[in-house]
């Protein structure tokens, strides 16, 4: 009873944040004749969140001062970019848990209320032990301390698509020795060094092609969702000394197409080690993800039955040819030009209770000049239609993850 009086206790707390009292608390900060105070007093605002917007934008009407309304009213607007970015840059899970001869399937079942990323844990392992503490660990450092505390398991990454907000990005617990791929974890990512292979390819004409190829599988926490990403190599030394960077082919790079998350990374070298060669002395290289700086949302309401609308944006703009109600669904026909990309554009219904419906690409066709794209929305009879939205990331954002391989055995 105590435990549930305290805890109704701190949500009626927070229920009762008076926002515009907090607000004129800490705007004072802003006229403070040290810069440090001002700048304080703007990220202390800025962290007070979405629920303060109309609070400040409240407290930015009555001021007279011109430079602390401006400041006011970039605060209002750098609240709401985060609000809609909350999407793409997610963040570091923080886990904390302590098992004593813990079974794996406990420990799963406890993660899975920390973590937003799944994981899976194989049946033959299910009933397997483990002791160990964590606390306060990103999701991936967490999980390799588990095990290392096992001593017979790693975890392997796999998942869903790349550019969706529904990705099922998974980690799967499996038996083998951990450590023994070359990973980095750094904050909510992960960078596998999964394998370096030796090729020769020959073809009925007697050429003899000889390449080296370097697999490297990276991933992100769920909820975290860049829009690009380039990983390239900066160091390939042997045991002996010998580079093979100037021997580097291919570097492979993704836009924001539908890939699929982990992506891999697929290296290729010209130059074989020699046959004496059984390990290389550093794989070095960089993960250059690029993430949106704010989005640009396109939107039209009470979309239904209206024909050759053109809707327009800061970076994008279509036509919508006709949006009508079929069958179980919604069909709609949208054009723009024929140099843009409209199949990896994802289009949403919203009917009255905020309830969104996302868009499949039926076909598209182009005369060159206009790209026209067939679409269906899975959207209940019922449903009272009220706007049609398209939502496309600003480029801007970026995160650099510098990794850096020792003594890699190739043999």
């Amino acid at each position: 009873m105590r435990v549930m009086l305290m805890a109704v206790a701190a949500l009626v707390a927070f229920q009762d944040v008076d926002y515009d009292q907090k607000v004129k608390e800490i705007v004072k900060g802003l006229t403070d004749d040290e810069l440090e105070a001002r700048d304080k007093a703007a990220a202390d605002l800025t962290a007070l969140g979405p629920k303060a917007v109309d609070a400040i934008r409240k407290c930015a009407e009555g001021i007279t001062d011109g430079d602390v309304k401006a400041r006011l009213l970039s605060i209002v607007k750098e609240i709401e970019r985060r609000e809609r970015m909350k999407d793409y840059l997610g963040g570091v899970t923080k886990v904390s848990l302590k098992g004593d001869k813990m079974a794996l399937r406990d420990v799963v079942a406890e993660l899975k209320t920390q973590a937003r990323t799944k994981i899976i844990v194989l049946g033959s392992l299910k009933d397997e032990t483990v002791s160990f503490e964590v606390k306060e660990l990103p999701f991936f450092e967490a999980l390799d301390q588990i095990c290392k505390a096992h001593g017979g398991i790693t975890y392997r990454l796999q998942g869903g698509q790349w550019n969706s907000t529904s990705a099922d990005e998974a980690v799967t617990l499996v038996k083998g020795e951990h450590g023994k791929v070359p990973r980095l974890v750094k904050d909510q990512f992960v960078v596998d060094l999964a394998s370096i292979t030796m090729v020769e390819e020959s073809d009925f004409g007697g050429m003899v092609k000889e390449e080296m190829r370097l697999e490297f599988r990276t991933m992100w926490e769920k909820g975290t969702r860049p829009i690009g990403a380039k990983l390239r190599l900066t160091s390939l030394v042997d045991e002996k000394d010998v580079s093979y960077l100037d021997q580097i082919t291919k570097n492979n790079e993704f836009g924001g197409g539908s890939q699929w998350v982990p992506l891999s990374h697929n290296v290729s070298c010209l130059k074989l080690p020699a046959a004496e060669i059984t390990s290389f002395k550093e794989v070095a290289g960089v993960l250059e993800l690029d993430f949106p700086s704010d989005l640009d949302i396109l939107k039209l309401e009470k979309p239904v039955g209206k024909a050759d609308v053109q809707v327009t944006g800061d970076t994008f703009a279509f036509t919508l040819v006709s949006l009508t109600k079929e069958g179980k669904g919604y069909k709609a026909k949208v054009s723009t030009g024929a140099d843009a990309d409209l199949w990896n554009r994802e289009f949403k219904l919203f009917d009255k209770a905020g309830k969104s419906y996302s868009s499949s690409y039926s076909s598209s066709t182009s005369d060159g000049k206009t790209m026209t794209a067939e679409l269906s929305f899975a959207a209940p009879a019922d449903a009272e239609i009220v706007e049609l939205r398209l939502t496309i990331p600003k480029p801007g954002g970026a995160k650099r993850i510098e990794f850096k391989f020792e003594k890699v055995k190739i043999r």
